[in-house]
């Protein structure tokens, strides 16, 4: 009966568990995302999201490690075709102070307005009643 709980049911006769998941990406393994460009994030898987229809992974909850360049912060709505293995070793978990120092740099980034939207002509709205 435990061994089913932990089964979801996968589409075309496959099946898939959390288990088989932790299987092949074990705890403490760090992952990079394909599309970071020269960024230096190292990344641990958090939670999963399994689809109950296809019994898919649907999505995944990163973590920053200690190594990345927003150490404790979260990235939700990563797939699993996104992580690529990191050479680094083990994934460590950021300290708090890493935590406070990330978060400071990160709200000074968007109070100098780096990190904001900037209106320019093709992101104004439209005037409703042109003249």
């Amino acid at each position: 009966m435990a061994q089913r709980r932990a089964q979801v049911l996968g589409g075309k006769g496959t099946e898939i568990s959390y288990r088989n998941f932790a299987r092949q990406h074990p705890p403490g393994k760090c992952y990079r995302l394909k599309g970071d460009k020269g960024a230096k994030g190292h990344y641990a898987i958090k939670t999963v999201s399994i689809s109950p229809k296809t019994g898919e992974v649907s999505s995944l909850t990163l973590l920053h490690g200690a190594d990345s360049f927003a150490p404790g912060f979260a990235v939700g709505g990563a797939m699993v075709s996104d992580l690529v293995p990191c050479g680094c070793g083990l994934w460590r978990e950021a300290t708090d102070e890493e935590w406070e120092d990330a978060a400071t740099a990160i709200s000074e980034y968007v109070r100098r307005g780096k990190g904001a939207r900037r209106r320019t002509k093709t992101t104004r709205r439209p005037r409703k009643n042109p003249r």
